[in-house]
């Protein structure tokens, strides 16, 4: 391969001498690509030597146009193995582009950019570049590309999480795909929506769309898309806990994926048949078989990492706490290196459930810390994601008022004109004019409706978003003063201790009672509780100044419905002693016996 790369090479030179120093140069930039291909491609990814071959041939013809879709090419292909390669060649892609001077390929290059974004979870900025592909493609009528980067923004908001912008923008694109008769897309389109709506557990539409896909590929016999739709249906019956279904759909994909040697594909379906086994059969041998399967065929190092967490858990749960530990171990420098603190969570869990059983309470301590550490750090990084998401959502939506304010203005200039122009006009036509004025505000009125009811449903969905996410904290601080309460009665048990281990127990004792009564939780859960219940704890004072913090922290319990029993674990006092302190804050309220306290909290 190298000597007829170096063959060529020497011809093109050839020719450049004869022709000009322009050339020159254009022959230095063609080796620097070339040897920067090589690298990449024995570096990252083998591809095949007449892939290789083709790609080299397209880009040393001379149509630019054709260089800036075999780099287009080239990039998809590193997009999915290595982002520095993708991002190498978009930028050569941009370089061709800049000397064509064409929309259609700078939409591309913004098109990929915003991929590369997205991929690197840089969210913000990958929505400004699918939005500046997306203003060159309408501009320049370029429909189908359009279809394709309302699909990509699509995609990026969920990655947001904003599930509702994604389905809007998937009904666009799926608009364009049926107006140009784009089959592919259409099927697309339907698996993507029907994902949307599974995310937000409308599980009848997600059915709808998932069956109508399959209906479709069938119907256009786009068969490599058949296997998607019935992990899909899967999918959907494995959240509605009916394992049976899922198993069948399931199965059906596998075995056109093994067909199609997809080992990507088949070991996604190993992984979540594995699952079943493991959540709904109670069967981790039958587990076991497919994980290990998955380990033999993967080409991913980091899909790996996640099967040796999973096996970790396996083994954990049947009490091989050494093999459990072993997997945990070789999975946790992966984690690290990704930053995955979930990943990093769950693997010091059960670390720390191993150690404990094993009566290594040194190890359990120290996995224990690190637990609750990342779970601390993830708490953190998830409510500045979620402050991101606000202050990107307020920019938009700020920036969509500025353009509708301008549209108007311009709109109101035209009426202007026309209405000048009218003036001129017979009585007949200025009556039309007027008639049809009125069918503008009419239809406007409609539409404002229209947008203050979408805005209110957007409203509802995000406080009962909120309101899920507070009952989740709540639960979380629940389960953590629980499990520091398992652990003081673990140490608690141990007795005939020398002098030294004795010391070493109370302080640890000490420090998880410290734990125990830690404000940082208390403050997030405020947080979350005040954007929902606005005022509530400063109502409460004006009612009687002598509230103290703890009987306000009783009080928005209480609002939230948690028992006594669930509120003393969470205030980490006696059931007793909420019952003294629900009296006096029924006391200080004002209330009388027969007045129900949660009622009354409820009104506030």
């Amino acid at each position: 391969m190298f000597k007829k790369l170096f063959e060529n090479i020497s011809q093109v030179s050839y020719i450049c001498v004869i022709n000009s120093k322009m050339i020159v140069m254009h022959l230095i930039k063609m080796i620097v690509f070339i040897f920067t291909l090589l690298f990449y491609t024995n570096s990252y990814a083998q591809v095949s030597q007449t892939k290789k071959d083709s790609l080299l041939h397209i880009y040393l013809e001379q149509s630019r146009e054709k260089k800036i879709e075999s780099l287009d090419n080239i990039f998809e292909y590193y997009s999915r193995n290595n982002l520095d390669s993708a991002y190498f060649f978009n930028r050569l892609l941009y370089d061709q582009a800049i000397q064509v001077n064409k929309p259609k390929f700078m939409a591309v290059y913004y098109n990929n950019a915003g991929v590369l974004s997205m991929r690197k979870n840089d969210l913000n900025k990958a929505e400004n570049f699918f939005m500046k592909a997306i203003d060159l493609a309408k501009k320049n009528n370029l429909e189908n590309d359009l279809a394709d980067y309302y699909k990509n923004l699509a995609g990026c908001f969920r990655n947001k999480n904003n599930l509702n912008r994604a389905i809007q923008y998937m009904f666009d694109a799926l608009k364009i795909y049926e107006k140009t008769d784009n089959k592919r897309g259409i099927a697309s389109s339907y698996n993507n929506l029907g994902t949307l709506y599974l995310n937000i557990d409308n599980y009848k539409k997600a059915m709808s769309y998932f069956t109508k896909g399959l209906h479709f590929v069938r119907e256009e016999n786009i068969t490599q898309k058949i296997p998607i739709f019935y992990f899909n249906i899967g999918d959907i019956y494995k959240k509605q806990k009916m394992p049976d279904s899922s198993m069948y759909y399931y199965k059906k994909a596998l075995n056109i994926f093994r067909t199609k040697h997809s080992n990507y594909d088949v070991s996604l379906i190993y992984e979540n048949i594995a699952g079943l086994y493991v959540k709904f059969y109670n069967k981790p041998d039958s587990a076991f078989i497919y994980y290990k399967k998955i380990i033999e065929i993967s080409d991913d190092d980091n899909k790996k990492i996640g099967i040796y967490s999973k096996l970790g858990e396996l083994y954990s749960y049947q009490k091989n706490y050494n093999k459990s530990n072993k997997y945990l171990y070789n999975s946790l420098p992966a984690f690290k290196k990704d930053n995955n603190w979930l990943g990093l969570q769950f693997v010091h869990f059960y670390l720390y459930q191993n150690y404990k059983a094993l009566k290594k309470w040194d190890s359990a301590t120290y996995h224990l810390e690190n637990f609750i550490d990342y779970q601390d750090s993830l708490k953190i990084q998830d409510a500045q994601v979620e402050i991101e998401n606000l202050e990107s959502k307020y920019e938009n939506e700020k920036k969509q008022l500025q353009i509708e304010k301008m549209q108007l203005k311009q709109e109101k200039e035209k009426e202007i004109k026309k209405l000048l122009i009218a003036g001129l006009l017979i009585t007949f036509i200025s009556l039309l004019f007027v008639a049809r004025n009125l069918f503008l505000r009419r239809k406007k009125n409609r539409l404002e409706k229209e947008l203050l009811n979408t805005e209110k449903e957007k409203i509802e969905q995000d406080l009962q978003h909120k309101t899920r996410e507070l009952t989740s904290q709540a639960l979380m601080m629940l389960q953590k003063n629980k499990l520091l309460e398992d652990i003081l009665q673990s140490l608690a048990s141990i007795k005939n201790t020398g002098n030294e281990t004795h010391k070493e127990i109370l302080n640890l004792k000490r420090r998880l009672k410290r734990g125990m009564q830690s404000d940082k939780d208390w403050e997030l859960f405020r947080q979350y509780f005040e954007e929902i219940n606005k005022n509530f704890f400063k109502k409460l004072k004006e009612i009687n100044t002598t509230i103290t913090s703890s009987e306000m922290k009783l009080a928005a319990l209480i609002k939230l419905r948690f028992s006594i029993k669930e509120s003393a674990s969470l205030l980490n006092i006696s059931v007793g002693s909420v019952k003294t302190a629900r009296y006096q804050l029924r006391k200080k309220l004002g209330l009388k016996r027969k007045d129900n306290l949660y009622d009354y909290l409820n009104d506030i």
